[in-house]
């Protein structure tokens, strides 16, 4: 098998993105497997792909895609599972390994029943999987495949994460957490504000009174105490002082936070170490019961009491489990990787620089940046004023999104 995909014959049946190839040998037997990119199905994997990286929803692919009439890989609708498939098996469009230039075989094991005589499929171990590189088959680079299925995992925890907590929430924070899903819908319900794509919209503010700077005509910033010198403030004269402080960001700066974050820190450790000990306290009391009881049945009672105590223990792990998130995102990472960090940053925010650069750029960027403070100093019998702009970062999500 590995020797024919090596001349070029892919072992299944039909592949989304690819045709398949009608060649006879030189005794007229058809050469089975052969394949070609297919140019319009290979485009809709590429938008797959994008719009999953920038975060839309599976459904809302499969919506749109619906919607145009584009048929699915079966020629129905598409739906979730088409796109994602199942974990364990890796099967699923956006998990085809096919797409890097890797053909992956020999994942399940066929055998039949022994009373039915059904055939049955059983997984094989991940280790006994063949891989054979067909590069020419490639519709991206393994980089970018590869960090997709990061995000796929990571995707896949956060849904295991939500329903894990379903499970262990109390009725009062399942209240709380739906008041405050419903007060974000009303809020994604508010018509957005004018300029609520440029940088500094909702996030400028005068460094002198500590208020927001709005607009109050296009292009141009008010602070809202009279007198300040931040009135009047052309969008022409803003724009040029942020850029120059995105351009200066550095590793330096991540480093900082990392030294910032050192109390911070101390405490997540501590507040850990609390939950370990009472993690231990109640599986060693739930191991006393259990030993207690041995073999005798147990009463209503006694089980409501050990689910109550299941139900404490899934609860702790979970928030172990939070900080430890917290505490990767402001721990000083190894040598290279601030340096690493900073790149990305500034290849992020380089189509700002653009003469023409549209909204996208600026929507990308902006969840990265808390505030943007704007200061001003004038000179005596003098209408000149001197503005200066100091950004204040969101260093956790600029390490969540740009950190390798």
């Amino acid at each position: 098998m590995v020797a024919a995909v090596l001349k070029g014959s892919i072992p299944g049946g039909q592949a989304y993105g690819y045709d398949l190839v009608r060649k006879f040998d030189e005794t007229g037997e058809p050469i089975r497997g052969l394949r070609n990119i297919n140019p319009h199905q290979a485009d809709i994997v590429r938008r797959i792909f994008r719009e999953y990286t920038e975060k839309k929803s599976l459904k809302a692919i499969c919506a749109d895609l619906n919607f145009e009439g584009e048929p699915a890989p079966k020629g129905g609708k598409w739906v979730s599972t088409t796109l994602i498939g199942q974990l364990a098996r890796k099967t699923g469009l956006l998990r085809q390994t096919l797409y890097k230039g890797e053909v992956t075989f020999n994942r399940m094991l066929y055998r039949k029943h022994p009373e039915t005589g059904r055939r049955l499929s059983h997984l094989r171990p991940e280790k006994d999987w063949i891989r054979v590189p067909a590069p020419e088959l490639a519709i991206f680079d393994e980089d970018y495949f590869d960090g997709v299925q990061k995000m796929i995992e990571e995707r896949s925890t956060l849904r295991k994460e939500r329903a894990l907590l379903n499970q262990i929430l109390t009725l009062e924070e399942k209240a709380q957490r739906e008041r405050v899903r419903a007060r974000a819908a009303r809020a994604r319900q508010v018509k957005e504000r004018r300029h609520a794509t440029q940088i500094m919209s909702r996030k400028l503010r005068c460094a002198e009174h500590d208020v927001l700077v709005s607009p109050v005509r296009h292009h141009l910033y008010n602070c809202a105490h009279r007198p300040c010198l931040n009135r009047n403030v052309k969008y022409a004269e803003l724009m040029p002082l942020i850029l120059e402080q995105l351009r200066l960001f550095d590793a330096a700066a991540l480093k900082r936070f990392y030294r910032s974050q050192k109390k911070n820190r101390a405490a997540l450790a501590s507040k850990r170490k609390a939950y370990e000990r009472r993690l231990t306290r109640e599986r060693t009391e739930i191991q006393s019961i259990l030993e207690a009881l041995g073999h005798r049945r147990r009463s209503e009672d006694v089980g409501a009491y050990l689910t109550d105590r299941e139900k404490s223990i899934r609860r702790l792990r979970h928030d172990i489990g939070r900080l430890d998130k917290k505490m990767d995102v402001i721990t000083e990472p190894s040598a290279g990787a601030d340096e690493r960090t900073a790149e990305e940053f500034q290849r992020a925010i380089k189509p700002l620089f653009a003469p023409d650069f549209d909204q996208d750029a600026v929507v990308a960027v902006r969840p990265y940046i808390a505030r943007i403070y704007i200061s001003a100093q004038s000179f005596e019998n003098s209408k000149i004023v001197l503005r200066r702009v100091k950004i204040e970062y969101d260093f956790v999500k600029i390490i969540e999104a740009f950190r390798k």
